[in-house]
């Protein structure tokens, strides 16, 4: 195995740690970014970010960029590990929620419709074409698009789109796939979850020609079939999908994620997930096929959410104690990075608790007496949730949903008795509206991978209806 180098912690400590019967030293060495996480997109809102989480970091064009929690972007410069600024302020001009860059494209969700950044720097609206959730894309070559669908606790589906033969075929897998690396001719896959549960194996796929077909093409009537199985109201069969599964090492730990180094393979391993070290933290190990491996103490994955391969570039996502960190491979060298911020606000509490909640705004304490909190109904096994607030004497937020998924979500904004339906496509808790200084903020939040927006002010009121509203 190639020498690499692991840059871990903000301080360099040159202890030497070796692979067992290889020549690999490990250099420990932690980055720490300041980014920005409050932007003014225009004269009609304000939107607070949430970087202290990460939706999904990507590289596009020699840049590394991060999406936080609730949507939102920021621009590293690689070479000289700081805040692109520059190329941060030409990203951040909407809402955008969803992030991928894909055939050297970048891609971005907004208001559940997609955008590319063009020659110009400028976010352009994309018709896809291919039936595959874009964002959710782990690899993509010649022949086929690999995508999941994470379903927690009630295992995952793999899903494989044939380029060829224009249809999809999927898989039912225990641990959702966050990782596909093709060698030998052969797709090794590996697992993690979001929710960190699962049974974390690494295998190979085998006889792909003979997988059952779900959907012939990207029609109406296919893609009505497909979106059932992505939000599992369809089930893949897990005892003919192990046919197509061929073990290469099952999941004894927290975390394992395979990628592909200088064409060689590795994975990094949570082995002892419940024990820490004398600094608290647990221990992970960076391992090869032949069960050489080297412990890194200060490196604490937490539950593993996505991985991303660019040529020779790897991007490890990780989610540790409500706290993200990436891992950046580069050549010889690899990074833990975090982003720092200027905690432009706080939100701590359950949706479900009346009174165990409160906000911070640039560090002032809101009073809870001046927020509206949406209510909860749960009847009959139908979940709805409400909230009325009003924010003058001429306007109010009107927002209703149902249904597990609050696929029925309307979020309205009345104004002298006219109804304006916002754009906001979600389908998260919008929790709490409250004043501050004269103006209005509208809280959003989920807590799960998939959740968007977070906190908004209105800055001005008709403006936002204009540029917000249906």
């Amino acid at each position: 195995m190639k020498k690499l180098r692991l840059f871990i912690c903000l301080y360099v400590t040159f202890q030497c740690l070796t692979i067992s019967g290889s020549k690999s030293v490990f250099f420990e060495k932690k980055v720490q970014i300041k980014v920005p996480d409050l932007v003014t997109l225009d004269s009609a809102a304000r939107w607070y970010l949430n970087f202290d989480r990460l939706k999904k970091t990507i590289i596009y064009s020699n840049r590394i960029i991060s999406m936080g929690l609730h949507g939102g972007l920021v621009c590293i410069n690689p070479n000289k590990m700081e805040l692109d600024s520059v190329f941060t302020k030409k990203i951040n001009t909407s809402f955008y929620t969803n992030l991928i860059c894909r055939q050297d494209t970048l891609f971005a969700e907004k208001f559940g419709k997609i955008f590319y950044l063009n020659r110009d720097t400028i976010w352009a609206e994309y018709n896809l074409r291919l039936p595959v959730k874009l964002f959710e894309i782990v690899y993509e070559d010649e022949h086929y698009i690999f995508y999941p669908s994470d379903f927690g606790e009630w295992g995952s589906s793999l899903f494989i789109y044939d380029k060829y033969l224009n249809c999809t075929k999927g898989l039912d897998v225990s641990d959702c796939p966050v990782s596909v690396v093709k060698k030998d001719k052969k797709y090794i896959i590996s697992g993690g979850s979001y929710g960190g549960v699962g049974s974390y194996e690494i295998y190979s796929l085998k006889n792909l020609d003979n997988l059952k077909t779900i959907a012939k093409d990207n029609s109406n009537t296919s893609m009505e079939i497909l979106k059932k199985y992505w939000i599992g109201s369809e089930k893949l069969d897990y005892s003919y999908s192990r046919n197509f599964i061929e073990p290469i090492k099952e999941g004894s730990s927290d975390v394992i994620t395979i990628f592909e180094h200088d064409s060689n393979l590795y994975y990094l391993e949570d082995v002892n997930s419940h024990k820490e070290n004398a600094n608290g933290c647990k221990y992970v190990y960076i391992s090869n096929f032949n069960n050489d491996r080297i412990k890194i103490d200060s490196l604490d994955l937490g539950y593993l959410l996505t991985v991303n391969q660019y040529g020779e570039n790897t991007i490890v996502d990780c989610l540790k104690n409500k706290k993200s960190d990436f891992l950046y491979f580069n050549s010889d060298t690899i990074y833990n990075i975090s982003y720092s911020t200027n905690k432009s606000y706080t939100f701590e509490g359950s949706f479900r608790s009346n009174k165990n909640y409160y906000f911070t705004v640039r560090g002032e304490i809101i009073n809870q007496d001046s927020v509206t909190k949406a209510k909860y109904y749960n009847k009959y096994d139908v979940h709805s949730i409400s909230t009325s607030y009003n924010i003058n004497k001429q306007a109010r937020i009107s927002y209703y949903a149902t249904g597990w998924d609050k696929s029925k979500a309307d979020f309205f904004i009345i104004q002298n008795e006219k109804k304006h339906k916002m754009k906001f496509v979600t389908n998260d808790i919008f929790q709490y509206c409250f004043k501050h200084k004269g103006n209005d903020f509208l809280y959003f939040n989920g807590g799960n991978k998939d959740c968007k927006y977070g906190l908004i002010e209105i800055l001005n009121l008709d403006r936002f209806i204009q540029n917000y509203c249906e």
